[in-house]
């Protein structure tokens, strides 16, 4: 008997020790860390015991419950949760067991039959693994209940007495005798929370004929077996409990969340061409261009996006107003940035730097002191003076140093005949200058850069040339008769490095 008994013990440690590392697995595998969970419990265990041995309580309920009396049985418990499904627990336990059968025992020893009362103390302590395979499954996440198997070895002590009835007289009175015995049980656990119902069955296999303290032909070793309830805290300040820790929910949770990654890489809700999981603004407008962390471009970095920037190309630091217009405080079409004179009179005629055009405003009758070409030397005469000297006093501006003027010019893309937005105020500058002179006319030179053929580039650069007179005449209604274009082609470079200010129309004031 005992032949078979120690290759099967051996045989369920090891299935249960390679069941765990199979279904645990190890931490390089992306389970969690054992340190992020509670541990240790403590259990108070109660139920009731049963002696199989060779006193039996009547011999007519052979092979029956009926043969077995229950004591009753307490004691405690502490557990270590190794893994996932695999811990310690080390169990104290004690009861006494103790009977009046019906009928009478033989008894080896006397080689007689007589009516007895026994009772033996038990006291044991056991350690066992203990298995948990109910938390580990496919179906569910966590469980709230498991099953449990336990397996190990333990020490009882036992000090039988048996009394010859009706006497009362003690006929065997044993020594208190400690022994191994192996400990096997099986059970179920219901969580509550941080603590837990466990009903258990276990059956101490031992090595003695003697636990009640007599033997009969041909007996074997005794046994017995406890029906036990236990409740069990697990202390700890993790609050997650690794005994009803489902592996498998950690793997659950790890193709959650890379599904989850998967869709905001593929997924770009703004559609702006930048995934969702990059994209630190998911909100930009439809058609607005971003940056590759999707943020929206501004390429002045004035603060005001380039899809609603009327001027996006700002002057870098310049003050700039809600739609992305540089200030311009005096009004006179040249932003404040570039503004030499930011304080100029408003209506002053001033050049691309914002400094005022010093004009003649006198004309000369026949008695007139001065040179007779108008200027007086540059020198500017109020009109009371002028009267004063018989001088025909005229308007505040007139056309006399304005002849020659040049103006900022504006350039295009490669190719291109449109006017960007950036280059309005421009043309604006020109408008003005020309509605407060009405005698002054503007010539429009378009010009390319050498990409293309000569012909080519003679016919774009009048292009050119003819769409800024286009918004002259339609946008700010300057007489088509005061604003002549012509082309230079290729034929006059600004910069043999940069195509750029190659691409241009300048302008030139005349009579």
């Amino acid at each position: 008997m005992k032949s078979k008994i120690y290759p099967t013990l051996l045989s369920c440690v090891l299935v249960l020790a390679t069941s765990s590392i199979f279904g645990q697995g190890n931490n390089s595998f992306g389970l969690p860390n054992p340190k992020q969970f509670d541990r240790f419990s403590f259990s108070v265990v109660a139920g009731a015991a049963t002696l199989q041995g060779d006193i039996k309580h009547t011999k007519a309920a052979n092979n029956s419950l009926k043969q077995f009396v229950f004591n009753p049985i307490y004691g405690f418990q502490f557990g270590y949760q190794m893994t996932y499904t695999l811990g310690l627990r080390f169990r104290g336990m004690v009861t006494e067991f103790k009977d009046t059968p019906i009928d009478s025992i033989y008894i080896k020893k006397f080689k007689s039959s007589y009516l007895v009362d026994y009772n033996s103390p038990v006291r044991e302590g056991a350690l066992s693994l203990v298995y948990n395979f109910g938390n580990i499954t496919f179906l569910k996440r966590n469980q709230s209940v498991h099953m449990f198997l336990t397996a190990g070895l333990g020490i009882f002590s036992h000090q039988a007495t048996v009394k010859q009835l009706p006497k009362g007289q003690a006929i065997i009175e044993d020594n208190k005798v400690s022994q191994f015995m192996i400990p096997l049980g099986v059970g179920f656990k219901y969580r509550l929370g941080h603590a837990d119902i466990a009903l258990g069955y276990d059956f101490r296999k031992t090595f003695t004929d003697k636990i009640e303290g007599v033997s009969s032909d041909n007996s074997q070793n005794d046994a017995y077996s406890t029906y036990t309830a236990a409740l069990t805290f697990t202390f700890g300040k993790k609050k997650k409990v690794m005994e009803w820790i489902n592996p498998m929910d950690v793997v659950y949770q790890d193709l959650n969340r890379m599904d989850k990654k998967v869709d905001s890489v593929s997924t770009d809700t703004d559609g702006d061409g930048v995934s969702d999981m990059f994209d630190k603004d998911n909100n930009t407008p439809k058609g607005a261009k971003t940056y590759s962390d999707g943020t929206l471009l501004d390429t002045d970095n004035d603060g005001i996006p380039d899809f609603k920037d009327m001027d996006p190309f700002s002057a870098r630091g310049a003050k700039v107003d809600a739609e992305g217009r540089e200030i311009d405080i005096d009004g006179d079409g040249v932003p404040d940035s570039r503004d030499m004179e930011p304080t100029t009179e408003k209506g002053a005629l001033v050049n691309f730097q914002g400094v005022t055009i010093v004009l003649n405003n006198i004309a000369t009758s026949n008695n007139t002191n001065n040179t007779g070409n108008g200027n007086n030397n540059g020198k500017t005469i109020d009109s009371t003076t002028t009267n004063n000297n018989n001088i025909e006093p005229v308007n505040n501006y007139s056309t006399t140093n304005v002849t020659g003027t040049y103006f900022p010019s504006i350039f295009f893309d490669f190719g291109s005949t449109s006017v960007k937005d950036m280059y309005q105020e421009r043309l604006l500058i020109v408008a003005r200058a020309l509605k407060m002179n009405p005698d002054l006319k503007v010539t429009l030179t378009g010009c390319a850069d050498n990409s293309g053929t000569g012909n080519f580039n003679e016919r774009l650069g009048l292009k050119r040339a003819e769409e800024c007179r286009k918004i002259l005449v339609e946008q700010y209604g300057i007489e088509e008769n005061r604003v002549l274009t012509e082309t230079k082609g290729n034929r006059q470079p600004l910069n043999n490095n940069s195509d750029f200010l190659n691409r241009r129309v300048d302008f030139s004031i005349s009579k």
